[in-house]
């Protein structure tokens, strides 16, 4: 398919492809630059020429004489008068409008500016609200199955025992059993709704027993306890595996009296027990976290 147009300087005739539409060219015959219209457009500007040069046409056809010929009689009546109509009346009724000019600026095209049509608008503003859900419900999926798997690893795990031994260096790096110190472990990710009270846990009391208050309040939160036997060997018994924090304290060792607790170690303690400094006394400890 083709364009057809018309130049609106000179009336110069030009037909181009369709995929020309909207193109800038120059007229060869005056040297206007001109805008490739759409076939509608061009079809009504070679219309409006062909009308113009049927006007030019007229206009330089010679009126009729208006010689009067006296009426013969025996050719009957005189011919009925034919009206004319002068260019002013055409142009009154049917006035030259510059469609070149005002096709042009129909199809001006703004370089900063882009055509979209309503419904990608309508398609873009639907992604927006169903993608946001979609990886909400997806996220929230995942977390969940993570989660479920998380807690089946655990259950299979199931409970765990950390063994050890504590002793003592002494000053030729001989090692002597600590008899009677205290091993407790707590969660790191976990805590009691109460924080436990320190007196049967101090080192030198008798060893807990499963039915205490103590003992049954570290087994509910995740926690475990025990006393080095007279090896210094402990095995605490714990629910899962995981991250915990580790306090030995020691039962034959005092700590140096420039070693006094850090307030970080006391915080850390003191989230589990209360209070953490009663519980330590004057022993030598150990409080880092295990995995």
């Amino acid at each position: 398919m083709t364009i057809e147009f018309a130049c609106h300087q000179c009336d110069q005739r030009f037909r181009v492809a369709d995929d020309k539409y909207g193109a800038r060219l120059k007229c060869p015959k005056c040297a206007s630059q001109l805008t490739v219209p759409s076939r509608e457009i061009g079809a009504t500007q070679i219309a409006v020429r062909n009308a113009n040069r049927v006007r030019q046409h007229t206009h330089s056809v010679e009126s009729p004489s208006s010689a009067t010929v006296p009426p013969d009689a025996t050719q009957g009546p005189p011919p009925l008068p034919v009206m004319s109509v002068t260019p002013a009346a055409i142009g009154s009724v049917a006035p030259n409008i510059d469609i070149h000019e005002r096709a042009e600026r129909a199809l001006a095209i703004d370089p900063t500016r882009v055509s979209v049509p309503r419904r990608v608008i309508y398609a873009q503003g639907i992604l927006l609200v169903v993608v946001p859900l979609i990886t909400f419900a997806l996220g929230t999926w995942f977390g969940l199955l993570l989660s479920r798997t998380a807690d089946t690893a655990q259950a299979v795990a199931g409970p765990c025992e950390f063994t050890g031994r504590i002793v003592l260096l002494d000053d030729r790096m001989g090692t002597t059993a600590d008899r009677g110190a205290v091993v407790l472990l707590v969660p790191q990710d976990d805590r009691p709704e109460q924080r436990l009270p320190v007196d049967r846990l101090k080192t030198g009391e008798p060893r807990l027993q499963p039915d205490e208050l103590e003992f049954r309040a570290l087994q509910v939160f995740g926690g475990g306890y025990d006393v080095a036997d007279i090896n210094g060997e402990f095995r605490v018994r714990l629910p899962v595996p995981g991250k915990y924090y580790l306090l030995v304290i020691s039962r034959n060792a005092t700590r140096p009296r420039h070693l006094a607790p850090t307030p970080q170690e006391l915080a850390g303690i003191g989230r589990y027990f209360l209070p953490a400094i009663d519980l330590l006394g004057d022993q030598d400890y150990k409080w880092e976290p295990i995995e």
